[in-house]
């Protein structure tokens, strides 16, 4: 949970990179903690690294389907939800 709090606080300063590796250190530490991977996937988002994304939606969507869902709605490109519908099925 701390590393989690403090990937949250480094995304809302903007400090998208440190925040990566706090969200990483949630998942290591607590791999079905399903914020610390919603967390982690916004922060690749905002990065523009798509292929991570849809890695932690993948593991997301089989953690806590509402969260994957919120990511879905929070960012509706058509792109990520094309990625979503391939890789989901």
């Amino acid at each position: 949970e701390a590393h989690y709090g403090l990937g949250l606080s480094l995304f809302r300063l903007g400090r998208l990179r440190d925040a990566v590796e706090a969200y990483k250190q949630a998942v290591k530490l607590e791999p079905s903690l399903p914020k610390a991977h919603y967390g982690l996937a916004l922060a690749y988002l905002e990065l523009k690294e798509n292929s991570a994304l849809m890695i932690e939606y993948r593991i997301l969507a089989k953690l806590d389907k509402s969260l994957a869902k919120k990511l879905e709605l929070a960012f509706p490109r058509p792109d990520f939800k094309c990625r979503v519908i391939t890789l989901c099925q």
